[in-house]
């Protein structure tokens, strides 16, 4: 199942394209933007706020993983 077979061919392009563009505009504006955080003095939060969020999701990760891989190795005991 793909977001194209749900939503059509027509929506995802448009909505990738959109996604696309966004992210262009973003990256021409990051320099501006850098500069405007450190005038803020929001850099330093940011980094620490992105790397909880990073460690948040590796543990999930890990968790998930480490479920299935018990849940077939329990299964494949028991047979």
């Amino acid at each position: 199942i793909s977001a194209a077979s749900i939503y059509g061919m027509t929506t995802t392009i448009v909505c990738l394209t959109i996604s696309l563009g966004i992210n262009f505009i973003l990256m021409l504006l990051s320099t501006q933007i850098g500069k405007a955080m450190e005038r803020l003095n929001i850099t330093g939060p940011m980094i620490r706020i992105t790397g909880l969020i990073v460690t948040a999701v590796a543990i999930q990760m890990m968790f998930s993983g480490s479920a299935i891989w018990l849940t077939q190795t329990l299964a494949s005991i028991a047979k």
